[in-house]
């Protein structure tokens, strides 16, 4: 059975599966001063530039393993029967 719900318990919904995203990790952002996202970035000290490239690094390596073994694929070799 399916609930209809309002428009606006829909956006407090959706805020609260935002806010629940930040508070676990799952997702972020990078907070500073600048208009573009190249301003902002290079307004970071290099340190916490190259740890927030390290973790991107680290987490896109586990994704990647995650779905290699996820997704496997078997290639089996098709004769033409010319």
């Amino acid at each position: 059975m399916i609930k209809i719900i309002s428009k606006k318990q829909y956006k407090e919904l959706v805020d609260y599966k935002i806010k629940y995203q930040e508070i676990t990790g799952q997702r972020w952002f990078i907070v500073t001063g600048g208009r573009s996202l190249q301003s902002r970035l290079m307004q970071l000290s290099k340190e916490s530039l190259i740890n927030l490239i390290m973790e991107m690094r680290k987490d896109i390596r586990s994704i990647n393993k995650k779905l290699k073994k996820q997704f496997k694929c078997r290639v089996e070799k098709v004769e033409d029967d010319k």
